[in-house]
Parts: structure tokens; C-alpha cells; sequence
């Protein structure tokens, strides 16, 4: 064995060994400063799939949109509960999204995109479909004797669509609960107003 083999093996070690003890099936929050850090997160999830976006690479954008939207699930819940395992598609995540489009709090969504684009949106994520859509944005299929790239599902407008709804779920779900969350939705409102030019 080379040295750098053995280098490598202690490496890999290393990554085993933090995926053996760190991580764990529950998601808890503890501290304002562990909420914070999510916050920054999301931001970021929503950041890339914001200049994605503009790099016109619609089907990555949509799926950090949708990551973001798991997170934003998992870190809301994990505020009212001790044990939560973070699966957007599982009942918890519809404590946030059951209600139809039409009663979120703010109106700049329903301004943003058609009603139809939006009730599409929330039936994908109240049916857990929204998890085939994002495996679809990043692989590609065959369907029915055809190769399927995710640039043939995935357009323009409903990269921009998803992103929005991402944006708003995070304003809607966690920025009042800290400061720094708050400070973190100025910047995620200027992605939006970029997004709705």
C-alpha cells in the first residue's frame, strides 16, 4: 500500500466515522444560533437555485428549490416537536402546506404566479409527488421507449414558479423567529423581486 493509499483509507475513515456517530434519523433544534445557521442554509439552497435560474439551467434550479422546501419543513418542525425526521413528503410537512394556496398570509405569491401554476404546486407537495419531481430534475429516464432528460420536464416558468414558492415558504414558516432570520428574509425578498421584474 502506497502512501498515499494509506492517506486516502484514513480519509475515508474519518468520513465513516462522522456518518457512524454524527448523524442521526432526528432533527432537533436546540439553540437560536443552530436555527440561525438552517436559516443560512435555506438561504443558500434558495441562492444556487436562484442563479441557476438565471443561468438558464431550469432543472437544477428547481431542485435546490425543492431542498429548500424540505428544509424549510424539517427545520419548522423540528421547533414544535423532539422528534422529527425531516421528510417533507410525510404528514408533519402538511401542518405547513395543507391549506389551499389561497390563505397563505401573503398575497405576493398568488400576485407572482397564475392560480392554476400554484394549486399545481401544492397538490405536487400534498401528494408527496413533489419528491418525484425533484429525482426527475436531476436524472434522466426512460419513459415509455424514450430517453428523458430533466431539461425535457422541467421549463422556464415552473423553475421560476417553484423558486417563488420556496422563497414564500420560508417567509411565511421561519423568518420571525430570530432576528437574524429576519435579516435573512431581506435578502431572500430581494431574490424574490428579481425573480418577479
Amino acid at each position: 500500500m502506497t502512501v498515499e493509499n494509506m492517506e486516502i483509507d484514513r480519509n475515508l475513515d474519518k468520513v465513516k466515522e462522522s456518518k457512524g456517530s454524527g448523524l442521526k434519523d432526528d432533527f432537533v433544534i436546540k439553540t437560536t444560533d443552530e436555527f440561525n445557521k438552517c436559516a443560512d442554509h435555506i438561504y443558500d439552497l434558495l441562492n444556487s437555485s436562484s442563479i441557476l435560474y438565471e443561468r438558464g439551467i431550469f432543472s437544477s434550479s428547481i431542485f435546490f428549490s425543492i431542498a429548500a422546501v424540505e428544509e424549510i419543513v424539517k427545520v419548522y418542525n423540528s421547533l414544535f416537536s423532539k422528534n422529527v425526521d425531516g421528510y417533507a413528503g410525510k404528514d408533519m410537512g402538511k401542518k405547513i402546506f395543507g391549506p389551499g394556496y389561497e390563505l397563505w398570509m401573503d398575497d405576493r405569491l398568488t400576485d407572482a404566479v397564475e392560480e392554476e401554476d400554484l394549486r399545481a404546486i401544492f397538490d405536487l407537495y400534498n401528494t408527496g409527488d413533489l419528491m418525484d419531481l425533484k429525482r426527475d430534475s436531476v436524472y434522466s429516464n426512460r419513459r415509455q421507449d424514450t430517453m428523458t432528460m430533466p431539461a425535457d420536464i422541467i421549463d422556464k416558468k415552473s423553475a421560476r414558479n417553484m423558486l417563488l414558492f420556496a422563497i414564500q415558504a420560508y417567509e411565511d414558516n421561519l423568518a420571525g423567529y430570530s432576528l437574524y432570520a429576519i435579516n435573512v428574509s431581506k435578502k431572500t425578498d430581494k431574490l424574490f423581486e428579481e425573480l418577479v421584474k
